[in-house]
């Protein structure tokens, strides 16, 4: 009868040790994001919203745009996985040009631009008249874009990058 009681204070004890084990443990942390240096990505959008002129069609900055960026976690912690959204107030847009500000770890990181699709108008000759003809602005080749190795500290000029227009029957210019 005593070994079977010393048997079930050892399983009690032993049960109590893993249990407040558990209890100890952390949960996992998110990554302190401001921790990291920063690198900046800045470009230029441009569209023709006007396609009448013939050969004197004059590129103009779209009034506004929704843009948003991402990196991938582990560019700020290796074997992390996932994407980080950069927060709105790192991302300006005005007059045609962007800036990104984004956390980036000691060997740098790719960087998503993302450009929101957007309905509205260019004017275009049909049928010998100049009309508005409303479709779909994006960007040519996609939604977005990737800025290759940004370096902690470092301004990434990006290429200028023109919007495609789609008209609401289907057919598009390439502007």
């Amino acid at each position: 009868m005593k070994s079977v009681c010393n048997l079930f204070i050892m399983a009690v004890f032993a049960l109590s040790l893993g249990l407040s084990g558990c209890a100890k443990e952390d949960p996992a942390k998110p990554l302190d994001i401001g921790s990291f240096k920063t690198a900046t990505v800045e470009g230029t959008i441009l569209y023709i919203t006007d396609v009448t002129t013939g050969t004197t069609q004059k590129y103009s900055s779209p009034p506004t745009l929704e843009i948003n960026a991402s990196i991938p976690y582990s560019a700020l912690k290796s074997g992390a996985t996932g994407t980080y959204y950069i927060p709105k107030k790192d991302i300006t847009y005005s007059g045609g040009k962007y800036t990104v500000t984004v956390p980036v770890g000691p060997s740098g990181a790719n960087v998503t631009i993302i450009v929101s699709p957007f309905l509205g108008t260019q004017k275009q000759t049909k049928s010998g008249s100049n009309i508005d003809v409303n479709g779909l602005w994006r960007l040519s080749g996609g939604n977005s874009f990737t800025v290759n190795s940004v370096l902690p500290g470092q301004t990434a000029l990006e290429t200028v990058k023109k919007l495609y227009f789609t008209e609401q029957d289907g057919v598009g210019s390439d502007v």
